[in-house]
């Protein structure tokens, strides 16, 4: 139970880790958005300057024009009537575009002053980034020590295994991994078998003054004599078959008085490790005799937490609809 409820804080522990490492990386997002946009506004500001010193250039030159045809209406005999007209006109035409070029500079200065509070807050929200990485770095510096494994059981290929410091039947093996959250292991390649071989091996090694014949793992032949099946319902592949010399030769011990034979595996430690055919650990033997056993189960996944997006702004300072 203890083992469970630790289980439980740790996955615990870790989609709070992941979910502040989501953030983290929304925040990233966040500021190469918010970069983009002030990079746009940039070039529409600069687009709307250009636009503006071309309507002052026509507008020089449209009061050139405007001088020439009075510089002419002056040698006209009548030109004084000519002159107050044109005077008049031209006064007009001024006040015009006066006006237009004053709410010009209006329209520049709010867009200016938009652009100025978008600038402070990617400041902001730059100086909080800087904060969050730093966080994630150590976040993730913690998560690199972290087991997806209850204490006790071994990872490997994405499942944990555990080799039992008891011996037991193998039916109460079995049960004994239910309790645990798994069941007997199951060998589906090479690198499965050289893991569990190993871990037996190095297990011997470590409590040299106790017995240790062999550990079950899930395998038996218990409906049909020689049709191995695994625990999890497959059959054994052609590819991935370990048995010892002269194994499984179903031998019938002479304490065996039902006369069920050997029909559930366990894994025989070899001596050393590395060297000739090692990897062929597999045994036959008797199921109501005690074996230590290993278990396995699949190694805890963390989804992180889906990141709300909503508060990103568009680039006119808004939230979007």
């Amino acid at each position: 139970l203890r083992a469970s409820w630790q289980l439980v804080l740790i996955a615990i522990l870790m989609g709070v880790i992941l979910a502040l490492i989501g953030v983290l990386f929304s925040e990233k997002k966040e500021k190469q958005s918010l970069e983009a946009k002030l990079q746009h506004m940039e070039e529409e500001i600069f687009a709307a300057r250009i636009n503006t010193d071309r309507l002052q250039k026509e507008n020089n030159q449209l009061m050139q024009v405007l001088n020439f045809t009075y510089q002419n209406f002056t040698t006209v005999e009548n030109g004084g009537q000519l002159k107050q007209l044109l005077n008049t006109t031209l006064l007009s035409i001024e006040k015009t575009q006066l006006s237009q070029l004053l709410e010009k500079t209006l329209q520049e200065k709010t867009q200016l002053q938009v652009e100025k509070n978008e600038l402070n807050m990617l400041l902001n929200s730059t100086l909080q980034s800087c904060n969050l990485v730093e966080a994630e770095n150590v976040l993730l510096k913690r998560l690199t020590f972290c087991s997806r494994c209850q204490p006790g059981w071994t990872e490997h290929a994405s499942r944990c295994f555990f080799l039992s410091t008891v011996a037991k039947t193998w039916e109460n093996a079995r049960w004994d991994c239910f309790s645990m959250g798994g069941d007997l292991a199951v060998v589906l390649n090479a690198e499965d078998q050289a893991f569990l071989t190993n871990m037996t091996f190095q297990y011997t090694q470590q409590h040299r003054g106790e017995v240790f014949h062999s550990a079950w793992i899930g395998m038996q032949d218990m409906v049909k004599e020689g049709t191995h099946y695994w625990v999890n319902g497959n059959s054994i592949q052609s590819d991935v078959i370990y048995w010892r010399d002269s194994e499984p030769n179903n031998s019938i011990p002479s304490w065996d008085v039902d006369m069920a034979g050997q029909d559930c595996v366990a894994i025989v430690p070899p001596n050393e490790v590395g060297v000739g055919d090692w990897l062929n650990s597999w045994d036959d033997i008797v199921c109501l005799g005690a074996r230590h056993y290993i278990c396995e189960t699949v190694a805890l996944i963390v989804k992180p937490k889906k990141v709300n997006h909503d508060h990103a702004l568009t680039p006119t300072g808004s939230r979007p609809s």
